[in-house]
């Protein structure tokens, strides 16, 4: 009698403990744990400032892409500036850079912050609390003129962000998510 009590003291000690298992952790769901599914993080939306001051490294590698999302490239000769939006990424599986920070537009990578401009970037959403978060900013695709004989631009992009050297956000940066 008195190991059976015992024993089914312990059986519902376990049951007690594998229930805990199944709570939520992290913002994980019961379901997402018990399926090894992690939440996806909202992305921030950085307000628009009209200055697109912030350029990126490794374009060239996505004319194509440039030329389809703005439209094809102007016929008078004269320079490309298509609004778009981009999607600043934390890459920490980069090989080459685990601190990089891709660049998407259209949902294609395009390219990256410059390292010195990654760091800063991490550093200070880092401190406001948003480490790992995707962030939407506005973006502009420029250049790409056709002169004919004269010769072809490459495109551009020239994002529309914060000064990340200014003041750390206490809130996601324009208070939405996407």
């Amino acid at each position: 009698m008195e190991s059976e009590r015992s024993s089914n003291s312990s059986v519902s000690r376990r049951m007690r403990d594998d229930r805990r298992d199944l709570r939520p952790r992290s913002g994980m769901t019961w379901w997402r744990r018990l399926l090894g599914i992690e939440p996806r993080l909202a992305s921030l939306r950085f307000a628009p400032t009209g200055e697109y001051s912030q350029e990126i490294v490794g374009e060239m590698q996505s004319q194509a892409t440039f030329e389809r999302l703005a439209g094809g490239r102007p016929a008078d000769g004269a320079s490309c500036e298509a609004e778009v939006s981009a999607m600043l990424i934390w890459e920490d599986d980069n090989p080459a850079d685990p601190m990089a920070i891709r660049v998407d537009v259209g949902g294609e990578e395009v390219g990256y912050l410059t390292r010195a401009t990654a760091r800063v970037y991490r550093q200070w959403l880092t401190a406001g609390g948003f480490a790992g978060r995707p962030a939407r900013c506005a973006a502009r695709i420029v250049g790409g003129w056709d002169r004919g004989q004269r010769g072809r631009g490459y495109f551009g992009v020239e994002l529309d962000v914060p000064a990340f050297y200014g003041p750390v956000p206490t809130d996601p940066p324009s208070g939405g998510s996407s």
